[in-house]
């Protein structure tokens, strides 16, 4: 594998850990944010997480989708098909444990909540809270192609899709930038109330995304090529975020309720820091995994080619996990199993239900 390859597949990997560390309470993944306080890190997740997988969705951005439109919709709508038969799975899983007395939900099965509440709150059966990502991102990727068909109205070299230009690039970069400020500084005037996400707010939440999508590609394009990922570069990440702090204080954010907690320019300046910060580990991580020649650049491949069934799943395993521990079992070990045990084991067993599956059908394919 091409280290430019593994570096961003590592890139979703961390992406990924970092998206169950949100879920969890204090646990060994914070690592990755370089905590500061018992509770508190320099690059907390919530202050990049979410834009970081639509970079990452720019950054594999095929241009050609902008003449062939049909056919980026239809390859979207499979990937959104496999998101609505785990919410169907989950509907019936919830059903039965509330029955069971095992959970404590309300659960309303009915076209809005199979259909239109995921692209809005998403927790509508609870377990596959964290997949509303997935109608989300949906959407950011079949209404970002729309925008630069629209941009090739007045801009040249948008016309032919493949025309790769630096100062209209730049522009359109800017021009999102904009979008998704102002974006911002709606959804602070018209906040969310009681967690009830709005169709106003998911159209907020999809035009702030857009700019990562073009971030990613304009990174992709113009940028990637000079950076050589050296020492000095990360110290001045983590310098310069260092100094953000101390300016702003702990600043994140909450893209699945459009909530920036009274901020506008600040969750984009985060996201860009968190992004570069990961980048940079992504590389570090490769140059070390290449030294090992197979088994950990293999690893580091499977689960970075495997973030959604992490994503979809591994609430269900901390759960379980959670009833396990609860019955007192784990004695004075409790605090070592929520911070060790628990996140490994929310990562892993999600990869461990894709491995079984793979081979299943690789023997289903030999017979």
């Amino acid at each position: 594998m091409k280290e430019k390859n593994l570096r961003m597949t590592a890139f979703k990997a961390l992406g990924i850990i970092v998206v169950v560390s949100c879920h969890l309470d204090e646990n060994l993944f914070n690592l990755i944010g370089i905590p500061i306080t018992s509770s508190r890190e320099l690059f907390p997740e919530y202050s990049y997480h979410i834009p970081l997988f639509i970079f990452a969705s720019g950054y594999f951005y095929k241009r050609i989708y902008e003449s062939n439109y049909l056919t980026l919709v239809k390859k979207r709508f499979k990937n959104i098909t496999k998101y609505y038969k785990a919410n169907l799975f989950y509907f019936f899983l919830t059903l039965v444990l509330v029955g069971l007395g095992l959970l404590e939900r309300e659960i309303h099965f009915n076209l809005h909540s199979i259909f239109i509440e995921p692209f809005l709150g998403g927790f509508q059966f609870y377990f596959n809270g964290p997949g509303w990502f997935v109608p989300f991102l949906f959407t950011v990727r079949i209404v970002f192609p729309l925008t630069r068909r629209f941009f090739s109205l007045f801009v040249k070299s948008f016309k032919s899709g493949e025309e790769k230009k630096l100062l209209d690039e730049s522009i359109f970069t800017i021009f999102l930038c904009v979008v998704g400020l102002f974006a911002a500084h709606l959804a602070n005037t018209y906040p969310v109330k009681n967690q009830d996400v709005t169709l106003f707010h998911a159209i907020l939440r999809t035009a702030w995304g857009l700019q990562y999508m073009q971030i990613g590609l304009f990174f992709k394009e113009f940028i990637e090529e000079h950076i050589k990922y050296t020492f000095k570069g990360f110290t001045a990440i983590v310098a310069t975020k260092a100094v953000f702090y101390r300016i702003f204080g702990y600043c994140t954010f909450s893209l699945r309720t459009v909530s920036f907690n009274g901020h506008t320019f600040i969750s984009l300046f985060t996201s860009i820091l968190g992004i570069l910060y990961v980048l940079y580990l992504s590389e570090f991580l490769c140059r070390l995994a290449l030294r090992f020649k197979r088994k950990l650049p293999e690893l580091i491949n499977f689960i970075g080619n495997n973030t959604w069934s992490i994503m979809i799943h591994h609430l269900l395993i901390k759960w379980l996990l959670t009833q396990f521990a609860d019955t007192g079992i784990l004695g004075n070990s409790r605090e070592l199993f929520d911070y060790f045990i628990s996140p490994v084991l929310c990562l892993v067993l999600p990869l461990v239900f894709v491995y079984i599956c793979n081979k299943i059908n690789e023997k289903r394919t030999i017979a």
